[in-house]
């Protein structure tokens, strides 16, 4: 059993390909549970790290097939 002890909500800019994201506030152990995108990506949001393993980042584990930077708002608990 684990008491939750925050929710955590950010916005990240996603990469075309695998990399670690910029995300304040984050800290090692957060649970992603939800990752909202545009809806031209088909919310392909199992590119994400389910565990934060870096203080303040996201590694990103696949790519998402747009040229350019796009907008992901992440919702995360804090066990």
């Amino acid at each position: 059993m684990f008491k939750i002890s925050g929710i955590i909500t950010t916005t990240i800019v996603g990469l075309a390909q695998p990399g670690s994201i910029s995300a304040p506030g984050m800290k090692i152990g957060d649970r992603i549970i939800q990752a909202s995108s545009p809806p031209t990506l088909n919310s392909n949001v199992n590119i994400f790290e389910a565990v934060v393993t870096v203080d303040d980042q996201i590694q990103q584990t696949g790519g998402f097939g747009a040229a350019t930077a796009v907008p992901f708002d992440i919702l995360a608990l804090r066990l």
